[in-house]
Order: structure tokens, then C-alpha cells, then sequence
């Protein structure tokens, strides 16, 4: 592929690309792999589309974040959260002190330069391994800490020239996403690894592998059903029991009254059935109209639980939303089966130099 100036010469900010996007797919304009968050809940992986809880978990719900500016005169900055079919957010563990002033001095210097520079990754070529050294994978992250704005998981869009979007392709365009600290998201090709690496770095310049096609998945009009739940043989369970896993669970309308500190009500269970699990809250609070939603800690939003329960067997926590509930009302639920429709935007708009 051709080279292409940087990133941070001669693109725009590409935040209208995601303009009522209320769901997306994030696909690999690359190797044409999607944006996958792992069903062991935590970690992300970018592959094909299997069915089942794949399509699910390539599905990443589009937040908008704004922030304040620091100084009167600032103007406010928009960023976009992903989050994902277990409520965690696309992210990264935070970026070492002084990281992003770093990142952005580095960013300046390519803008005021018309020579590429030249990158080398060290240590693994990553032919072999499921991440090269000195690149940090990408996660899914809880929203947990006091304050709201986590730099490791705000996200801004760069867009890219209408030159790199193909005709045949259903995508509304071609962005690279930054974070707040400066790091790029970008695909790991491994040979050997059925599921390749999705990573962070500070390299603007190697850019085929930062640029994603946005998707738009459009909202389904109900809630979608829930996997069929499936058990295994006598003979499997025998000689292989499943590990119990503890649920946590509480009514929605209950929230407010937990103080700091108290405990949800438990339950127990075996496997990671979503459809099973409800079936046994059903039974213990005596009535089954509500949707099982999970959050990402304190400032993480209600996401339905529509697919099976994480690998990881660490506690799971989940709210009940009650029908004729102001929280039942803001539900939006994804279609992950419907056919992707392309939704141009205005290509005519100044280019930022």
C-alpha cells in the first residue's frame, strides 16, 4: 500500500463519522477482521464473524463523553466511548506519567515535518506470538474509578481521506482511534494465533494497520432472545463437573437504597447459561418481567446481558430493569443479524493542516 502522510498531518478529526451511531462494528481496513470483545470479559481480539455470541461480541455501543476545557476560553472536547456485550469499555491500562505530553510533543513534531520517519518495532516480529514486546494489548475496562473521565478509554477519531474507502465496502468511513494519552489502536497480525492481538501504541506513522471501517449496526426493535441454554451429557458432567460461580443480582429500583459496603443478594450456578441463570432469578424473587442488564462499576451504564455468562468465573453483578421504569425506557438493544447499510458523510469538508 502506498505511504500516506501521518496522522497528524493532513487529516481531520473524524468524530462525524460516528454521528447517531448508536451501536457499531469496528472493522480492520487492514486484514477486514472485527473489533471483538473476548467472552472471557476482559480481553479484546479482532476476527471473523462465527455467529452465535461472535456477532454479540463485535458489536461495541457508542458513548459520547464531553469534557471541559481547562482554561475559560477552551472549548469543550467530545470523546467517544465503546462499550461492549459484558458493559466494559474499549480501553488500555493507563499510560505511564508524562506518556500523553510526550505522545502529543511527538505528534507536533511530525506535523511540522514533510519527512516520514522511520519505525521499527522491537523484540518480536509477532509471527510467533500473540503480542509483540513493548506494545500494550487493549482491553475491556470497568468504569469504577471516583472520577469519570479515564484517559484509557476516551477515545478520538482521526478521519481518513475518502481515497482509502472502497466502493464495495459498507462502511460510513475510515478513522484511526487515539486515546487520551496519544495511543493509537492498532491490529497485531499473528500467524500462528487463531485470535490475533488488539494493541496501543504511540507509532502514528505505520499506519495500515491503526485504520478501521465503521460499521453502523442498526438497533433492533425488541429485545433479542436469549442463547438457547445447552447442558452437557451425563457422562461430561460426571467426569468433568462444572465449577459453581456466584451471581450477584438486585432490583433496579433498589439501588439507591444499598448503602456503601452492603451485599447484593447471591446466587449460585453452573455454567455459563444466561438464559438458565434467569430462569433462577426468576424463581427466587418470584416474578420474571425484567431484562438482566450488567454495569461497569459506578459510572459504567446499564447494558442488557444478551449473550452467555463471561468465561471468568469472578462475580458478576446484575441489575434487574423492571418494565414502565425510566431505566427500562432507555434501553436500546443491537441487531447484530441485520445486514450493515453504508451511510455516507459530507467528504467535501476542509482538511485540517
Amino acid at each position: 500500500m502506498a505511504w500516506r502522510r501521518g496522522t497528524s498531518r493532513g487529516y481531520r478529526l473524524g468524530m462525524e463519522v460516528f454521528e447517531d451511531v448508536v451501536f457499531a462494528r469496528l472493522r480492520s481496513h487492514e486484514y477486514g477482521s472485527y473489533l471483538h470483545a473476548d467472552e472471557d470479559g476482559r480481553s479484546v481480539y479482532h476476527g471473523s464473524l462465527r455467529g452465535g455470541a461472535s456477532q454479540h461480541n463485535a458489536v461495541w455501543a457508542v458513548e459520547e463523553l464531553v469534557v471541559e476545557g481547562e482554561e475559560e476560553e477552551e472549548a469543550p472536547m467530545r470523546y467517544l466511548l465503546f462499550r461492549g456485550a459484558y458493559g466494559r469499555y474499549l480501553g488500555a491500562p493507563d499510560a505511564a506519567p508524562g506518556e500523553a505530553a510526550r505522545n502529543a510533543a511527538a505528534r507536533d513534531a511530525a506535523a511540522r515535518s514533510d519527512v516520514r520517519q522511520e519505525y521499527a518495532r522491537e523484540g518480536c516480529c509477532g509471527c510467533c506470538c500473540p503480542l509483540a514486546w513493548g506494545l500494550v494489548e487493549a482491553t475491556q475496562r470497568d468504569r469504577d474509578e471516583e472520577e469519570p473521565e479515564v484517559d484509557a478509554i476516551m477515545w478520538l477519531a482521526t478521519r481518513c481521506g475518502n481515497q482509502d474507502v472502497q466502493e464495495d465496502r459498507d462502511a460510513r468511513g475510515i478513522v484511526l482511534l487515539r486515546d487520551r494519552s496519544g495511543r493509537y489502536l492498532r491490529c497485531n497480525k499473528s500467524v500462528l494465533a487463531c485470535r490475533r492481538s488488539v494493541s496501543v501504541d504511540a507509532n502514528f506513522e505505520d499506519e495500515d494497520t491503526l485504520m478501521w471501517e465503521v460499521v453502523r449496526v442498526p438497533a433492533s426493535e425488541g429485545m433479542p432472545e436469549l442463547p438457547i441454554a445447552t447442558q452437557p451429557g451425563f457422562l461430561v458432567t460426571a467426569c468433568f463437573p462444572q465449577p459453581l460461580r456466584e451471581i450477584q443480582f438486585v432490583d433496579e429500583g433498589d439501588l439507591d437504597n444499598l448503602s456503601e459496603g452492603e451485599i447484593w443478594t447471591t446466587v449460585e450456578t453452573r455454567g455459563r447459561s444466561v438464559r438458565l441463570l434467569r430462569e433462577k432469578i426468576a424463581e427466587l424473587v418470584g416474578y420474571d418481567d425484567f431484562t438482566m442488564c450488567v454495569s461497569a462499576g459506578r459510572h459504567g451504564q446499564f447494558t442488557p446481558l444478551l449473550i452467555d455468562l463471561p468465561r471468568r468465573r469472578e462475580t458478576l453483578q446484575v441489575v434487574l430493569v423492571r418494565p414502565n421504569t425510566a431505566s427500562n425506557d432507555l434501553l436500546i438493544f443491537p441487531d447484530p443479524n441485520a445486514l450493515p447499510s453504508a451511510e455516507a458523510t459530507d467528504e467535501e469538508e476542509a482538511m485540517i493542516e
